[in-house]
């Protein structure tokens, strides 16, 4: 589910990126923050992929780790990959550590793409929603995606990681209830199930 088809879908496309542009020009912008949250796996990768090709921008977080040359992982793009002193020098809406490394979202990141399109979305962990609803309680709508551990056991082997660090995450997943939605989560996207990419778009823009 959720990936583009003909038809129908690519009237709703039509409309969607009508609504988009309507709303961009308007004196009263948007001001949304589409905020994906779920554990490894659940396709957050393909859906942050999907906003941005219909238009809603994606705000780059920051981490002091390396960039997975396997990946190609580039800076800007995927990650601000910072270091540990500019990391500490940079204002963020919440932080985490993972593996030794440090990740978060860069506050100026947020501000001046949701002042420039009016509508972005981001990836992070449940913390960061959270901290996002805390910060921006009007703009932020929580989309979570739900994956089964064993789902997700299987789908990071497929992608490569190492065994090891595959049980070491879904440890870590069970430890911080990654497998449940947020408290304030707006939307359930089940990239498994049936979910449609057509209707969480319909349902950004019956929240504008």
């Amino acid at each position: 589910g959720g990936t583009r088809g003909a038809g129908a879908t690519a009237e709703f496309d039509q409309n969607f990126q009508h609504t988009l542009a309507v709303n961009k020009g308007a004196k009263c912008k948007m001001n949304q923050i589409i905020v994906i949250v779920g554990p490894s796996g659940s396709g957050k990768t393909h859906l942050s992929k999907e906003l941005a090709f219909h238009g809603i921008p994606k705000c780059i977080t920051a981490t002091t780790r390396s960039p997975r040359e396997s990946e190609g992982e580039v800076d800007g793009r995927d990650y601000y990959f910072l270091s540990k002193s500019a990391f500490e020098a940079t204002d963020f809406i919440e932080t985490t550590t993972y593996h030794g490394n440090y990740y978060g979202l860069p506050v100026k990141e947020v501000t001046k793409k949701l002042e420039e399109a009016g509508i972005i979305h981001v990836v992070v962990e449940k913390n960061g929603a959270k901290a996002l609803k805390k910060s921006f309680p009007n703009e932020t709508k929580i989309i979570f995606l739900p994956i089964t551990e064993e789902r997700m056991h299987t789908r990071m082997l497929q992608r490569g990681d190492n065994p090891l660090q595959v049980e070491q995450r879904i440890i870590h997943a069970n430890e911080t209830g990654e497998f449940e939605p947020p408290e304030q989560v707006d939307f359930i996207y089940d990239v498994f199930g049936s979910s449609q990419l057509s209707d969480l778009l319909e349902f950004i823009t019956q929240n504008n």
